[in-house]
């Protein structure tokens, strides 16, 4: 089961572009900051607007990382 605050960002040809916290789903709009820091610093952009087709609502495991438990 995935973790639904986080999500991961794909590329048009469906490779990870970035790792997202998820602020609203709806079916037209996903609302989510992107990951701009490192996990020593991290830091998240403002929340933006994303198509659902380019988000993959993973709980941010296509970008490498497990939520904390």
């Amino acid at each position: 089961m995935s973790d639904a605050t986080y999500a991961t960002l794909l590329t048009i040809d469906g490779r990870p572009r970035a790792r997202l916290r998820v602020q609203q789903v709806a079916k037209s709009v996903v609302r989510a900051a992107v990951y701009r820091g490192s996990d020593a610093s991290p830091t998240w952009s403002d929340v933006e607007d994303f198509h659902p087709k380019d988000v993959a609502l993973d709980g941010g495991r296509g970008w490498g990382w497990e939520a904390p438990a």
